[in-house]
């Protein structure tokens, strides 16, 4: 007989490791690790390696008035318009330290996973909605906050590092991929954002987006 634990456990494995894969051999989109939050109509993606601070940034910015989609998982869509996005789990799932400083906003608690995080169900969005800018989050303990823009060939090579692939090996798969992402950072504009490891300086990212996004030429804005 299967415990519960090991139930939860196999769960949660499927919803954060192997269904981004399976997902993402589909064709069409990117599946990308990145979290994702609207305020106003714009739609931004935090993206970099996991323990970075994503979902402990996403859930400030949630107390800040952003609307948050899903803190660690979406899928990515081209097309003739701008590129959109759609979180794959509406969910936050939060370590205990973040969980107390930020908390979970209004959203209903689901309690702990096997990983001992507390998780969160989220509003979910009922169709992609188009990205105004990437975020990629640079965290150390004495940086100063800012953000900086990427290029469109490092751009590209973050938005590759950052995505799944069912088979990293498979050579059709890689070069899909790597033309999506080519593809979507000619018409996104990505930004290193840099901010210390400290609960208190999240005001001062979520300002420094809000500036960020304001100084967007029309250009940048594709």
């Amino acid at each position: 007989m299967v415990s519960r634990s090991t139930e939860a456990a196999e769960s949660d494995y499927i919803e954060q490791q192997l269904e981004p894969r399976r997902r993402s051999s589909a064709g069409g989109f990117l599946v990308l690790h990145a979290a994702l939050l609207e305020r106003d109509g714009a739609v931004i993606a935090l993206t970099g390696p996991s323990g970075i601070g994503k979902s402990t940034l996403s859930a400030g910015l949630q107390s800040l008035g952003w609307t948050l989609r899903g803190d660690d998982t979406m899928t990515l869509h081209g097309g003739k318009g701008a590129p959109s996005a759609l979180a794959l789990a509406s969910r936050l799932r939060l370590k205990a330290d973040s969980a107390s400083a930020v908390g979970g906003g209004d959203n209903v608690s689901r309690g702990v996973d096997s990983f001992g995080k507390y998780v969160f169900d989220l509003p979910e969005a009922d169709f992609p909605r188009p990205v105004k800018a990437f975020f990629l989050l640079d965290v150390s303990a004495d940086a100063e906050v800012g953000a900086e823009r990427i290029g469109p060939s490092a751009a590209c090579a973050v938005i590759v590092a950052n995505s799944f692939a069912r088979d990293p090996a498979h050579l059709e798969e890689a070069g899909r991929r790597l033309a999506f992402a080519a593809e979507v950072a000619a018409r996104v504009p990505l930004f290193r954002l840099r901010y210390p490891r400290d609960y208190g300086a999240i005001p001062d990212v979520a300002a420094e987006i809000a500036r960020t996004l304001e100084g967007q030429s029309p250009a940048e804005e594709t």
